[in-house]
Formats: structure tokens, sequence, C-alpha cells
């Protein structure tokens, strides 16, 4: 829209032109929000806006008109919102998709489906939906655009559900703020991320060998949990979390225990969201809770969780890893040998390495440790990095995940096989 500066650099975005910025399309049904997304982009030369749109309708013209390389998407719009938009939006043209949501319950809920079924990512808008305080997560929305575009077209959509919504008078909405974490929390040590490296072609992997044999039998307090399920989900992991829960039966023998990066508030859609697909019942996680069978907690955004010996997990607010809080690693880490022996932790899609080091940790005290398959997943970068440190030891789609966990911690009428217990 405004002239761009020469030589604008391409984001590294595979298949772009050397020097063409990345093409972005607003959607807002605020002007003024508008402007001022488009101000914020248009501050960074590498990217450009090539157009707006009020509503979802004029939104899905203005993409197969304009062939955007990333679209900014509302979600509250009159005429056609942005969740009933998104599936006609890639119909006409594959792009990532980038929602921007008010941080209203509503705004929350339609955000967590949106990503479900194709979204890549989403920033918050801090204070309704034509607020200047937007201007403070200026920094996100350019790095979350940018990092979109490095999404090769046939990987988006890749997220979207196949299995069937339960219905579920549920809503695992639960508040942190309830109970705040306890002052005694031992804190995180903070981590620097790193690029995970490369998984081999063909999403081949490095032999994990046999689990070695956990250091020491369950305690007294892990008998409430047959077998532990931890989870950890970045860019794309709403969509494999609704996947991988979907397929997951009631009654199943483990507790699980899921971190997906998000903010505040989010997560409890998540939460709403995820029990709505599962057999489970999914909650926010709560400081004080204990984990058993049959149940499945998100970790609140803006607070890590760990877990006790006791099965009881803990909030706290210890320095970010990775650069975000909740972090899986800080989890991983936290679980006591005695649960690890019978532990099986699941990296899905997601940017960055977290998750890793914490499977390796694992791994050493005899749990298992699988990834979503690279080719399955909207960005592989977090499961290649546990791959690459040969911690790994299976590879699938969110549904074989399902069915291999099923089957591991011995599902409703069948008997475990063997490995997942300690």
């Amino acid at each position: 829209m405004s002239g761009r500066r020469e030589g604008a650099e391409s984001a590294g975005v595979p298949g772009r032109p050397a020097g063409r910025p990345i093409r972005v399309l607003v959607v807002d049904d605020s002007a003024f929000m508008r402007r001022v997304i488009t101000r914020i982009l248009e501050s960074d030369p590498a990217l450009e806006v090539v157009g707006t749109a009020r509503d979802g309708l004029e939104a899905v013209a203005r993409a197969a008109q304009l062939q955007p390389d990333v679209i900014t998407l509302d979600v509250e719009m009159p005429r056609l919102d942005g969740l009933a938009a998104l599936p006609q939006i890639l119909a006409v043209h594959r792009c990532p998709v980038v929602m921007v949501s008010s941080l209203t319950q509503q705004g929350a809920l339609a955000t967590v489906r949106a990503l479900a079924l194709g979204a890549v990512d989403f920033v918050a808008k801090p204070s309704g939906s034509v607020s200047l305080d937007l201007d403070r997560v200026a920094g996100e929305l350019v790095g979350k655009v940018k990092a979109a575009a490095a999404v090769p077209p046939e990987r988006v959509g890749l997220a979207a559900p196949s299995a069937p919504a339960r219905p579920s008078g549920r809503t695992g909405l639960r508040s942190p703020d309830l109970a705040p974490p306890p002052a005694s929390a031992d804190p995180a040590t903070g981590d620097p991320a790193q690029a995970p490296a490369p998984v081999p072609a063909g999403g081949s992997l490095v032999p994990a060998g046999p689990a070695p044999v956990p250091r020491s039998s369950p305690g007294a307090g892990s008998r409430r949990i047959t077998h532990l399920v931890l989870v950890a989900a970045s860019t794309g992991g709403p969509g494999a979390l609704y996947r991988l829960l979907g397929a997951l039966p009631t009654g199943l023998p483990a507790a699980v225990v899921i971190v997906q990066h998000m903010p505040p508030g989010f997560t409890r859609a998540l939460a709403a969201h995820l029990d709505d697909a599962s057999g489970l019942t999914v909650t926010e996680a709560a400081d004080g809770d204990r984990l058993h069978d049959g149940g499945a907690w998100v970790a609140p955004g803006d607070y890590h969780v760990r877990v006790t010996p006791g099965g009881v997990l803990r909030l706290d607010r210890s320095p970010p890893r990775h650069g975000v809080r909740p972090a899986a690693d800080v989890t991983f880490e936290s679980v006591p040998p005695e649960l690890a022996g019978r532990a099986i932790a699941i990296i899905l899609t997601g940017m960055g390495a977290d998750g890793a080091r914490g499977a390796r940790y694992l791994r050493e005290h005899g749990a298992r440790v699988w990834i979503q398959s690279p080719a399955s997943c909207v960005v592989p970068g977090m499961p290649g990095a546990a791959a690459a440190l040969g911690v790994v030891e299976r590879a699938g789609t969110p549904e074989e995940l399902a069915a291999w966990l099923v089957e591991a911690v011995g599902g409703p009428g069948l008997p475990a096989d063997g490995r997942a217990g300690g």
C-alpha cells in the first residue's frame, strides 16, 4: 500500500524472489485497526501490505485476487466472521493465516477453533478491538507474520482435525488466578532457545534403543496414576492436539499433561475445545490439581507446570525457557524418576526446540519418547530437535500416536504392551 524501500529482504522465505517483501493482506472490520496493523507491518522493510478487507466476504475475494503470502484475519466481523471465512479463504488461496483476536472468552474460543481449522498462529489484541495498546504487541505481530510466511503452502491446513467432536457438558474453564502458584516453587533455569537440527530425509529417526530401566520403582504417592502422558506443542498444536485427544477413549488408564505455547485466556479456551473432542476430561491446570487416570490438564498461559512425586501439579512464574512460559522442558524435567518410568512423552508440531532436552531427561529415566511425523507437522522444528538427540522411538500422525498410546497403556478392554509401565 505505502511505498517500500528498495532492496527489502525476503526474510529467507523459500520460493520468494530475492528482494521481494512478504506480501500481506490485512482483514479487520475496524478501519482504525486496519490502519494500525498496516503501520506496524510496514515499519519492517521485509513486509508489504498489499491490500485490506473489512469482513470475511471481502477477505475471500481479496485473497483470490491478490494472492498474498500471509493473511492477518480478525475473528469478530459482520457478514462473515473470521472462523467462517477461514476455510473459504484457504479454498481459494492456500497461504498461512495469522488470527488477530480479542481476549474475550468468545474471541479466545473462536481463535482456538480457527487454529484447529488451519490457521498457522495468532496474536492477541491486548484490550479490545480498537485499542492503541496493539502497539505493545507490534514486535510479536511482525515476528509471527514473518514466521508464518516461512510455512510452505502445502503445510497450511495440516492441523485440520479429522476426528469428530464428542458432545460434552463439561466446559474445562478454570482460571489459574483462583489458585496462585506457591512462593516456594523452585525456579527454572533460564535457557536460550537452540535451533533444532534437521530431521533426516523421509522422517527416519536415529534408533533410540530400548528404554533404560527406571532408577527406582513407583512410590506410594504415584499409585493414582497408572501411566503418565506428557504432550508438548507449539505452532500448529491446537489442531494436532484436537486430532490426538479426539482419538482417545473414555477410561484411558493414563493422566495427560499438555504444554501448548499460548498466552493467558487462550489456554482456557483450548481446554474447553479439547474437552468437547475427547473421551478424557480436559481442564486447564490449577495449582494443587492431583493427576489421575482419565484426565488431561492443559498448562495455563504464563505459568510453568511441574509434576511432583505425589502426582500433584504445581504452577509457578519462574523465568521463561526458550522464550516461552509455559515451557515443555520445565514440565518434562520436573517429572520424578518413579513417574518417568511409566511415562510417554509426545512432541507435536512446533517451532524451536522446546521439549527436546526434557525428552532426553525422561528417556534417561525410563520413559518412551514419540514425535509427530515431520511430514504431518505445520512446523517440524520441535519434533526434529528431539529426533536429533537420538531419543525418539516412534514418529506418526496424531491419529497414529493416539492408537499407539491406547495400545501401550492398555486402553479399555486392552492389555498394556508392557513397555509403558514402570
